[in-house]
């Protein structure tokens, strides 16, 4: 089976599914078996060079550190740990970023 990843449904799919792979193995890192975390890890660094040739490098990267900021700070709210009202408006204006730097693919998928 072969994944369409210049489908951006699929494509965001998987770079959203990595993302919350790397969530995981920063979870378990934290909290488990260091084991699972370094097993973790090497898949991202796989997904990241599937990822980075569908769309390139700089676009897949920023676009991967963003989600990966919003995840992290997501599980770091979990974790009971305090986010400032600052650090909030900072990630709002990183969702409002994924807006700007993916307006074509938006476009493509709204009309």
């Amino acid at each position: 089976m072969k994944l369409d990843l210049q489908n951006p449904f699929i494509f965001y799919g998987v770079l959203l599914f990595t993302a919350l792979v790397e969530m995981y193995g920063f979870y378990v890192s934290k909290h488990s078996t260091f084991l699972y975390g370094v097993i973790a890890f090497v898949f991202v660094g796989l997904m990241h060079s599937v990822l980075f040739v569908t769309k390139g490098m700089v676009h897949t990267h920023a676009l991967y550190n963003i989600i990966t900021i919003i995840l992290v700070t997501g599980l770091g709210i979990y974790d009971m740990e305090k986010v400032s009202q600052t650090k909030l408006i900072g990630i709002g204006f990183a969702i409002l970023s994924i807006v700007f730097i993916e307006y074509e693919d938006l476009k493509k998928i709204m009309y």
